[in-house]
């Protein structure tokens, strides 16, 4: 059920540079213009980001440590609880932006 551990351990690096630069410049106040000028609510947009990016911390380390069968499908189900979550918070993401747009304002 593990797999090669090579295999998850190149697919959390991958997952790392590609989804938290972004939400840690946002969430310490450098939110780059670009995406303060498109997105009504950056934060939440930082925070689910986070959330898909802990949905692989939490599947690829039990299994990179060679956990049990148990271990690994719990793990699986907070995961899961965690990609619940970003997509959440994209969402809000979204609504807020969307509000913003209709109303012409932001924030």
């Amino acid at each position: 059920m593990n797999g090669n551990a090579l295999f998850h351990v190149i697919g959390l690096a991958v997952c790392t540079l590609v989804l938290l630069p972004l939400p840690l410049l946002v969430l310490t106040g450098r939110t780059p213009g670009r995406l303060r000028t498109r997105v009504a609510d950056p934060r939440s947009l930082a925070l689910a980001l986070i959330g898909f990016w802990l949905l692989v911390v939490v599947n690829a380390v039990p299994r990179i440590l060679g956990a049990g069968t148990g271990v690994v499908a719990a793990c699986s189900i907070v995961a899961v609880l965690c990609g619940l979550g970003g997509v959440v918070l994209f969402f809000r993401a979204a609504w807020a932006t969307a509000r913003a747009a209709r109303t012409g304002r932001r924030h």
